[in-house]
């Protein structure tokens, strides 16, 4: 649709329709489309939008990711809710 902007980390419902702004890393959903919620805090949110992570290099990605697993098996942990978000948030660089 024409002047709509959705930014990065947005969320849209199926079979949303969207007009104007949609901020980073809101959810958005419905005929017309209603903030839901944020995903993250503002905080996080800031810090996300300045790594800007998905212009990272493959490299890099994998790097990250490697620190992430090794952290995970010393602290013996099957499952950590919402750690690829920590971890991006704040890196061990």
């Amino acid at each position: 649709m024409s002047g709509t902007y959705i930014c990065s980390g947005a969320v849209i419902g199926a079979e949303s329709v969207v007009s104007g702004f949609i901020p980073p890393y809101e959810i958005w959903a419905g005929n017309p489309a209603r903030f839901i919620k944020r995903r993250f805090t503002r905080k996080e949110i800031n810090k996300l939008l300045d790594i800007a992570w998905w212009n990272w290099t493959e490299e890099k990605i994998k790097k990250y990711n490697d620190e992430k697993e090794k952290i995970k098996k010393e602290k013996n942990e099957k499952s950590i809710y919402c750690w690829d978000t920590f971890f991006i948030l704040f890196p061990s660089e």
